[in-house]
């Protein structure tokens, strides 16, 4: 027998990827949810950075929703090609454990990124870019692909773009099953609602709600002022 050697660590990527996405974005509500809450985050940022409030009218989330086609889009900090590489597309890694993001208030800290998404996508494209590039990054992934890599890590597409100029991110999903547009449409009200951000469905403002125009308050509450 000869000396001591090594091998590296071997990993399934698809069967962690399924169990990740499954506890995770296994509905297209979760999935609307998430990215409209990283959207949420993205513009508070934003607004700290330029001694702003988030309702102002410069800021905006716009979420467009056709047959299988799922789109979140904000005008809020965006992302490089190295917060795309290290964040969204790292799982573990976050943007999120900074004080600049505790301060405007950001929430969710695992880390888990974008490909939690695959719990109800079969292709995902994320295209942002920051303040002062000169070009966004286009980055994709697709079920087929993560399949095809087998045991190894999958490979993400990446090329330059100005889709999301001059500032913030798009997200895309193509989702496995037709979605339903006026399910979604409840849904994403009713958590955004009172949201200050300016926040379309399909064009439609969802959000910016008032706490006095609720109807009915015998049993809520309202927090802060």
């Amino acid at each position: 027998m000869t000396g001591a050697s090594s091998f590296k660590v071997g990993i399934e990527f698809e069967s962690v990827l399924r169990a990740i996405s499954k506890q995770i974005y296994e509905t297209p509500m979760a999935f609307i949810r998430e990215n409209v809450q990283n959207a949420v985050d993205a513009v508070r940022i934003q607004a700290l950075r330029e001694s702003d409030e988030p309702g102002d009218g410069r800021y905006r989330i716009d979420v467009m929703v056709d047959d299988r086609k799922l789109i979140v889009r904000d005008n809020g900090i965006g992302m490089s090609e190295t917060d795309l590489r290290n964040y969204f597309w790292t799982i573990g890694a976050s943007g999120k454990r900074t004080g600049e993001a505790f301060k405007a208030g950001c929430v969710g800290m695992f880390g888990v990124g974008g490909f939690a998404n695959f719990g109800v996508c079969d292709r995902l494209e994320v295209i942002s870019q920051i303040e002062g590039a000169a070009h966004g990054t286009y980055t994709s992934l697709s079920q087929d692909e993560i399949k095809a890599a087998g045991v190894a890590i999958p490979s993400v597409t990446m090329r330059p773009s100005d889709e999301a100029a001059p500032r913030g991110t798009i997200v895309v999903g193509h989702l496995r099953e037709p979605l339903k547009v006026d399910e979604l449409r409840r849904y994403l009200t009713d958590f955004v609602r009172f949201v200050p951000i300016l926040i379309a469905f399909n064009g439609e403002k969802i959000s910016q709600g008032r706490f006095s125009d609720v109807d009915d308050r015998e049993n809520l509450s309202q927090v802060g002022s």
